[in-house]
């Protein structure tokens, strides 16, 4: 099990979050899943909706992918409109998960990224998540999410 860990105790341990090859695997179950539900359900948004998820996932794949994600392209991800995306994207910052990042080729554009504390608990959760499935696999009935 895995407690909750603070900010500072975080801080003052330093270590960076990095993802096993396994962890990095139900991530990107988690990401498809995530995607598939949204396609699969886009006619009904209204009732199927988690902007603020939406973001946090966009940004863990552009962060295991090494790739940028443009305030713009989080915002789309989120499947809700634009102004209410960007109050989520407030949101999440002021909850210090996402901060912006000015991109050094272009100075009008902004990108998002998890911050420590962001990718942590998502880390935490991925490592749920994979712990989850270790313990189906071994009862047997391999029902879990990376597969």
């Amino acid at each position: 099990m895995h407690g909750t860990v603070s900010p500072q105790t975080r801080a003052s341990i330093g270590t960076p979050v990095e993802f096993t090859p396994s962890q990095t695997d139900v991530a990107a179950s988690l990401i498809e899943a995530r995607r598939e539900r949204n396609r699969r359900f886009s006619g009904r948004s209204n009732v199927f909706s988690d902007p603020a998820w939406d973001i946090l996932i966009d940004l863990l794949d552009g962060s295991l992918k090494g790739v940028a994600v443009s305030i713009k392209s989080a915002c789309i991800a989120s499947g809700v409109p634009y102004t209410t995306a960007l109050r989520y994207v407030g949101l999440l910052e002021d909850l210090g998960m996402i901060s912006r990042v000015p991109d050094l080729t272009d100075g009008r554009r902004v990108h998002l990224k998890l911050t420590a504390d962001g990718l942590f608990e998502v880390h935490e959760y991925v490592v749920w998540l994979e712990e989850r499935e270790r313990r189906s696999t071994v009862k047997g009935s391999g029902s879990g999410l990376a597969r």
